[in-house]
């Protein structure tokens, strides 16, 4: 049970700044490096949802989705608490998701998403990345 108020809680929550998904954008980014792939520019702010990977010359930007985060059909699970604040939060980062890659597309951009589970296998992504390349 929540000992914050929903006001307490909101401003708690506001204040929460994202850090980057570290581990698993190290990881594609050592699997990037040690294949020789250079060239590329982490967590562009002047870019529409701030891509995790932009590659400029090649006009490809890529995002790693946190499964949580991002909603993944494959591992996304339901918190069992306050399912109506995480439902619209799911709906929302999807919206939000579409719109950016809407966004980037408009302006000429190729954009790649990939899931946090598909890291399990970095070398497929890492091949799928310099596809686009």
């Amino acid at each position: 049970m929540d000992n914050l108020s929903s006001a307490d809680r909101k401003k708690n929550m506001t204040n929460i700044r994202s850090t980057g998904s570290r581990s698993t954008e190290l990881r594609l980014r050592s699997s990037l490096a040690g294949a020789g792939i250079s060239g590329f520019t982490l967590n562009d702010s002047n870019l529409p949802g701030k891509p995790d990977f932009v590659f400029l010359k090649e006009q490809v930007v890529v995002f790693v989705d946190g499964c949580f985060w991002h909603g993944c059909p494959k591992c996304y699970k339901r918190p069992k608490s306050n399912q109506d604040y995480w439902d619209r939060k799911n709906k929302a980062n999807k919206r939000r998701d579409l719109r950016v890659g809407a966004s980037l597309k408009e302006d000429g951009w190729t954009v790649l998403r990939i899931w946090e589970h598909q890291l399990k296998d970095v070398a497929s992504v890492r091949s799928e990345i310099q596809d686009y390349l």
